[in-house]
């Protein structure tokens, strides 16, 4: 979780209007991004280690049951996801409507690209977390309530996934605003990822943005699969679902 704090305390001080040092030093900001970026690569140079050091050599775990086995593959998956959501919070941007106006055209820029990357990834390890982690199972939603009731405060989950699903597939949603029917199917099959672990946090954590983000991501996925949807109608939901959750000197981010 430092490396959380690092990240968040440089988004701060970015946007900070006395403490903005790039404006002093132009390389400040690029010496302490480096800085954090490669903590981040050790960190997840170190996730093959620790799976290594929990398995034996035959992919049985080195002591107790297959069950300490399916923990330590859920833990790897989770902190895989987690790594790539921070290699996004670190490079790409919070604000989900300066994300989407695009006026200094980041879109275009090697940061995008390494973002829209991590994203993929990220998606790739949420989908290994719905395989791995029984509570996030998809459910259907009439049995989310009966779900609800059956879990126990000792989840695996981590209470603040939902906020990470979110953050960490925004760039998704993008591409697939701009592109619509030509987007990539990895990149729809990511967006659906993203819906159905969605789903499952509702179950257990049932919050509004979640509900709202859902929504016009599923919304997004069917126009790119070239289901009828009212262009303008849609894109002007997406636009005020997100303006809800902006990362702003006005904004509440996701504190609703």
């Amino acid at each position: 979780m430092t490396i959380v704090g690092e990240i968040i305390d440089l988004n701060h001080a970015r946007n900070h209007p006395l403490l903005d040092l790039a404006r002093q030093d132009p390389e400040s900001w690029g010496t302490v991004e480096a800085e954090i970026l490669r903590q981040l690569n050790l960190y997840q140079n170190s996730l093959p280690v620790f799976e290594a050091a929990h398995s034996s050599p035959d992919g049985l775990p080195a002591r107790g049951p297959s069950q300490e086995s399916l923990h330590t593959k859920m833990v790897i998956a989770y902190a895989t996801h987690v790594t790539h959501v921070l290699f996004i919070l670190l490079a790409g941007k919070w604000d989900p409507v300066s994300l989407f106006d695009d006026r200094d055209s980041w879109i275009s820029s090697p940061s995008f690209t390494s973002t829209m990357q991590h994203a993929i990834s990220a998606a790739d390890a949420v989908s290994q977390i719905l395989e791995l982690d029984p509570e996030m199972r998809r459910v259907s939603p009439m049995a989310y309530f009966t779900m609800s009731k059956v879990l126990t405060q000792g989840s695996f989950m981590p209470y603040f996934l939902g906020i990470q699903l979110l953050q960490g597939s925004f760039v998704l949603l993008l591409i697939i605003d701009r592109l619509q029917t030509k987007t990539d199917v990895s990149i729809i099959n990511a967006c659906e990822v993203i819906i159905r672990a969605t789903e499952a946090c509702v179950a257990t954590l049932d919050t509004e943005y979640q509900r709202n983000y859902r929504q016009i991501l599923r919304s997004a996925v069917f126009q790119a699969r070239g289901r009828y949807v009212l262009q303008k109608e849609a894109q002007f939901r997406r636009k005020a679902v997100l303006a809800l959750y902006r990362w702003t000197r006005s904004g509440t981010g996701l504190a609703l």
